[in-house]
């Protein structure tokens, strides 16, 4: 099996990897976990690709990066202010953290696509995300589009709600041309919104801005 179109959209986020690496000391240290997640999850799709055409399974680390991807997203949105209360903080990485192992010990294992995991994780960031483009419509004194924080968060929504179209679809079973069509749809999804996040890491500075009390 050869290299697809599928594979080097995968590897899109490679740009923003690239970019960040690069502006790394010019950037707001508040960002620091979401450039961790474009670094780990550019790790992860080679890792995959690499498992993949060696004929090897994939479920194990297609399995953990939901839960490492969630968790710092969980740590940018306190970074970002959205968690006033640090308990809110804490209530949030062990909700999750304990749903994924729930699921992936005692429910379907790393065998299977932890269908549920993805769901709630993906409805709790698209309700964060939600919020924080809420906030930064109304705050927000420069174009949107310059805002970084504005555009990861028009990123996530969009992303993570195909995360729960798929996963809808998976739960109740499609026929296999639909989800076939469907799969094909998100890597382009994906592409798009890796190139929202190029953009969105060219536009952080070492001042945040947005404004919020501290």
């Amino acid at each position: 099996m050869g290299f697809t179109l599928i594979d080097l959209l995968a590897l899109s986020i490679a740009l923003a990897a690239i970019i960040a690496a690069v502006r790394y000391r010019q950037i707001n240290r508040r960002y620091d976990p979401f450039l961790y997640l474009i670094w780990i999850s550019l790790v992860t799709e080679i890792v995959i690709n690499i498992l993949v055409y060696s004929g090897s399974d994939t479920y194990i680390p297609f399995n953990i990066f939901p839960l490492i991807e969630v968790l710092l997203l969980v740590w940018w949105f306190h970074r970002m202010r959205f968690f006033k209360i640090g308990s809110w903080l804490l209530v949030a990485i062990v909700i999750l953290s304990v749903c994924w192992l729930v699921q992936s010990l005692f429910l379907e294992g790393f065998t299977q696509n932890m269908t549920y995991f993805r769901l709630l994780a993906g409805f709790f960031i698209l309700v964060c995300s939600s919020l924080i483009i809420a906030r930064e419509a109304a705050t927000q004194r420069d174009p949107l589009w310059q805002s970084p924080v504005f555009l990861i968060s028009i990123g996530m929504l969009i992303y993570f709600s195909m995360v729960i179209i798929l996963g809808v679809f998976d739960i109740y079973g499609v026929e296999a041309k639909l989800s076939s069509q469907m799969q094909g749809a998100m890597a382009y999804v994906n592409a798009f919104v890796n190139f929202i996040y190029a953009i969105a890491v060219l536009c952080m500075t070492r001042n945040l801005r947005f404004t919020l009390p501290l």
